[in-house]
């Protein structure tokens, strides 16, 4: 209830958005490469699956009530919105 939340266009997702760009509009990583690490060594969840690929696509499939839950690490929570 009291996680940052990050509003976006759901347009952005119609043809999917690829995992590292999405951290890093979320703030959750400084750059690809900080991305490409968390994910590589098992740090990102999208709600309860754990992001396995860098290549990872997230589509409009992946939100639930226009909601989606990013975890990093073990205590980092962002929820993405579409506007």
């Amino acid at each position: 209830e009291h996680m940052p939340s990050t509003t976006m266009d759901g347009a952005a997702f119609a043809e999917g958005m690829d995992i590292l760009t999405l951290l890093i509009e979320t703030g959750l990583a400084g750059s690809r490469s900080e991305g490409r690490r968390l994910v590589q060594q098992g740090g990102v969840n999208l709600g309860e699956e754990r992001v396995a690929d860098i290549a990872q696509v997230v589509t409009l499939g992946h939100f639930q009530d226009g909601e989606l839950i990013i975890r990093k690490v073990k205590k980092v929570y962002h929820k993405v919105v579409l506007a």
